[in-house]
């Protein structure tokens, strides 16, 4: 009676301790995200004190890994008095340590009474480590161990559930990001100190082009360092190891493709193909068959077999972009397919089974779709699984001149010109503009500017305010493309629907059918009467 009473007070204990450890998380995730780098050691420490406190363990300290990845220098630290300070393992104390575990993927719980075969050498840094049981938990960005953490307990011996390691993984990845942030902008400051040294006769408000800006990011073809992409790169780090469905919101030019992409690299599938497909851009008529594939026959015009996306993508990824502009009907294949791994090409009664990864990209408001009845509801549950919104280029505009030099140096490139430097005026007009088109406004501007610019400054192709991106004229070509659905919309109530025929929309509109579909699908107009 004594033991079940007393298992069921370590039930009670362990539960009390996960629901403080859970609301430590919230704060700690709100904190960091919230902090500038010059307040990020110093939150460092506050978290470690307040782990230790919460699962009254002697020791927490965070690690930096070395760029060899051998030897770890202690960034904070908190010991209980009776333990000293520990700054810094190195190969020679430990080789275990410093090379497999801080390389693995898992956090190690070791007792040091009972350590595993090849760490009884190094039993001495073990217990500079902590006293009786630790947790080594390593942290990697884009394969590379960068940070780690250790947990300790110095009086006792303790086992660690993995209900409480997952949770304090968790806390490592809120902390390295923002550590991992923090040394970016550190970088990239100096980068810019040293540059404007080096710039001879150059203003100290012009912004000098780096040699190589691709070594200041994690990863190519996404740059920024601004708070709102830190957020994405915690997400998409967290998620890319994993075969879970990823839902990408983002207004359209905020790069979402790229983020797919490099989710894809990042994933254990990085062997095996990506496959996108661009729903917006497929006919309804075609996009099941693309999707889901065909046999021969199956319809008029169907001359030959044909292997689908989803077939395609077997073992790798499947990228499926603007995927709102699926029909309702289509929508329940999909769901089965994400759901089951299964379905049937068109002409064909036999199930094919396939192992895919699902990114999901779309530039609308899905709860809104799903209110006005447009989009399956049981769909979009399915893909909200793990949702990363990219941020506009608005709410981002730190990132701004680590773009412009992305860009210019991408285009001295491919122009052959040696633009090396932006003036400040010039910045200051592309920080100050909207960009309704977002990264890929900016990148089109830039492109312009390259082409008109003579000599070694960058200059603007057009003033921003009267390019046609502009607000006064963006306003206008959305009235334009309102009156152009009005007039559609007018058509299609005067044929009953009817887009195919002699009698059809299309022919009263001097279009054709399948030109009139795009049109409708980038207007946003769908069938809502079926032709009699």
């Amino acid at each position: 009676m004594k033991k079940v009473k007393a298992e069921s007070s370590l039930k009670n204990e362990n539960k009390q301790q996960f629901f403080e450890l859970d609301r430590l998380i919230l704060r700690l995730s709100k904190q960091f995200a919230g902090s500038s780098a010059t307040e990020i050691e110093k939150k460092i420490g506050l978290a470690l004190q307040q782990i230790v406190e919460c699962l009254d363990i002697g020791r927490c300290t965070f690690w930096e890994v070395s760029e060899d990845e051998t030897e770890l220098r202690c960034i904070r630290q908190y010991v209980v008095p009776k333990l000293e300070k520990v700054y810094g393992v190195t190969p020679q104390q430990s080789p275990w340590i410093s090379k497999d575990q801080w390389n693995g993927n898992c956090s190690c719980n070791v007792r040091n009474e009972d350590s595993v075969s090849g760490a009884k050498a190094n039993k001495d840094a073990l217990l500079l480590l902590g006293g009786k049981s630790f947790i080594i938990s390593p942290f990697h960005i884009a394969g590379k161990a960068v940070a780690g953490m250790t947990f300790s307990t110095l009086e006792e011996d303790r086992e660690f559930s993995p209900e409480l390691v997952s949770r304090l993984n968790l806390i490592g990845e809120i902390i390295t990001g923002a550590f991992y942030r923090k040394k970016i902008e550190e970088k990239y400051q100096q980068s810019i100190g040293d540059m404007r040294q080096q710039s001879g006769p150059a203003r100290a408000e012009d912004f000098p082009l780096r040699e190589d800006t691709k070594k200041e990011f994690r990863y190519q073809g996404i740059i920024g360092n601004s708070e709102a992409m830190q957020n994405v790169f915690i997400k998409m780090e967290q998620v890319a190891p994993t075969d879970s469905v990823v839902l990408i919101l983002g207004e359209t030019g905020t790069g979402k493709g790229v983020l797919a992409r490099t989710i894809h690299e990042l994933s254990n599938r990085n062997k095996k193909r990506i496959v996108t497909v661009n729903c917006a851009a497929l006919t309804p008529n075609l996009i099941e068959s693309e999707l889901f594939g065909r046999e021969k026959g199956a319809y008029t015009g169907s001359t030959e077999m044909q292997i689908g996306r989803f077939e395609l993508a077997d073992k790798g990824t499947l990228v499926l972009d603007e995927f709102t502009e699926l029909p309702l009907d289509l929508q329940a294949k999909l769901l089965r397919a994400i759901q089951e791994g299964e379905f049937e090409r068109l002409g064909s009664p036999r199930t094919i089974r396939v192992d895919v990864r699902i990114l999901a990209l779309t530039s609308r408001n899905l709860k809104e779709e799903v209110s006005k009845g447009r989009f399956r509801q049981d769909l979009y549950y399915r893909l909200d699984v793990f949702p990363i919104t990219m941020p506009p280029l608005r709410e981002r505009l730190g990132d701004i001149p680590l773009l412009v030099e992305h860009f210019v140096e991408q285009f001295n490139r491919k122009m052959q010109k040696e633009i090396k430097n932006i003036s400040g005026g010039v910045m200051a007009q592309l920080m100050k503009y909207p960009w309704p088109g977002n990264v890929r406004g900016l990148e089109h501007i830039i492109e312009r500017s390259v082409i008109v610019t003579q000599g070694t400054s960058l200059q603007l192709a057009e003033k921003l305010e009267d390019h046609t991106l502009g607000l006064t004229e963006e306003n206008a070509a959305t009235n334009l493309a309102e009156v152009e659905k009005r007039h559609i919309l007018k058509i299609l109530e005067k044929t009953n629907w009817r887009i195919d025929g002699s009698k059809g929309a299309a022919v009263l509109l001097g279009l054709h059918p399948n030109t009139l579909r795009g049109r409708m699908q980038k207007l946003g107009i769908r069938l809502q009467k079926t032709p009699s």
